[in-house]
């Protein structure tokens, strides 16, 4: 399923190889705007569920959830990021401590 990473490791911006980077919660709205106006289903987008790692190691909700960081912090110890559960479908908002562990999604300059 991939690794998860913090958001300090994120933000070295170390991830992304030229040409791509993490998107920003800006970019991930327009992703979302897209994706619901695709009600057909035919946008190609997919994500698999890795869960997330909490700050204190333990993880969760493996198989059920996708998490993914965005670049965009929120303030000293928050930052943005995206959740999607596998059976709805739904790509929601949420601010997360920037020391859990996430997905890491990239997209094209």
């Amino acid at each position: 399923m991939g690794a998860l990473y913090n958001w300090y490791t994120v933000n070295t911006k170390k991830l992304s190889p030229i040409g791509w980077h993490v998107p920003t919660d800006a970019e991930w709205n327009t992703l979302r705007s897209y994706l619901i106006a695709d009600s057909a289903g035919i946008s190609g987008f997919s994500a698999l569920p890795g869960g997330f790692r909490y700050h204190d190691g333990t993880f969760s909700y493996q198989s059920s959830y996708g998490y993914w960081w965005s670049a965009t912090e929120l303030d000293a110890a928050i930052a943005w990021s995206r959740y999607l559960y596998c059976d709805l479908g739904y790509l929601s908002s949420s601010s997360s401590y920037k020391s859990c562990g996430f997905s890491v999604r990239l997209i094209r300059d």
